[in-house]
């Protein structure tokens, strides 16, 4: 969902043909655009990549399948 908003805060005013433009459904594209505005665009970048940083650790082994949502949230907020 962090992704969706980000695509969806990028595009700014102009969200016309946003759907097609982002290559989120139709559906998907309506609840991030009810979400944008929440975070900054830097704010968003860093959920991300921490996200995405916590998935290799998952996959190599360094952090515990069973914390890593917690990290995250904790993390986040």
């Amino acid at each position: 969902n962090f992704r969706s908003v980000l695509l969806v805060q990028g595009l700014g005013e102009n969200t016309k043909d946003g759907a097609k433009r982002t290559g989120l459904t139709p559906f998907q594209f309506r609840q991030a655009l009810d979400k944008r505005g929440y975070y900054s665009i830097e704010e968003l970048t860093r959920i991300l990549e921490l996200i995405a940083s916590v998935d290799k650790q998952i996959k190599t082994g360094k952090i515990d399948a069973d914390l890593a949502l917690e990290y995250v949230v904790i993390n986040i907020f």
